[in-house]
């Protein structure tokens, strides 16, 4: 229960700060003047880092052998495999990959997404910047786990498959 009240008041943290934080185009802040332009969503203006955001309810997961730190190892050994660095998601962090996992009885939802703030321009009448990261590439799945972890960590491998793929393509300089 403290697991899930923790994800629950950070979740509503980053809400908050992040829709506080909302500005049109005469009041774009310093994240903005260095914005890259994006393809498909995946550019990061520092792609070697990347912030991990991991949401399960361990009071729930744990009975099936899955934990935060079982998701969080995985996650880091496959960016490092790759030459990424992996950082904790902090307030102040804009760009993160986030992967969240519900359990349902037998069932599991997964969903991996990449979140960064987006700037939408039409023409050169209207530009609407946003702080509050919004997911700009995401995968999910549902299964069954049959109570075994490692079904949610195989899937995880494939998203990260895909992702990651994507990812360095889209950041390749």
């Amino acid at each position: 229960m403290k697991n899930k009240m923790n994800l629950i008041l950070l979740a509503s943290f980053f809400v908050i700060t992040f829709s506080a934080l909302s500005l049109n185009a005469q009041g774009a802040g310093p994240l903005f003047q260095d914005a890259i332009s994006s393809q498909n969503g995946l550019e990061a203006s520092n792609y070697k880092e990347v912030a991990l955001l991991i949401g399960i309810v361990e009071e729930e997961t744990m009975k099936i052998g899955l934990s935060e730190k079982i998701v969080r190892s995985r996650f880091e050994l496959r960016l490092r495999e790759t030459g990424l660095i992996p950082r904790q998601a902090t307030v102040g962090v804009y760009e993160m990959l986030s992967f969240e996992v519900t359990l349902l009885g037998e069932t599991y939802t997964a969903l991996l997404k990449f979140l960064r703030p987006v700037v939408f321009e039409v023409g050169k009448s209207h530009t609407k910047y946003s702080y509050f990261p919004v997911s700009t590439w995401q995968t999910s799945a549902i299964g069954f786990h049959g109570g075994d972890g490692e079904v949610i960590i195989k899937c995880l491998d494939r998203f990260l498959d895909e992702f990651l793929n994507e990812y360095l393509k889209a950041n390749a300089r």
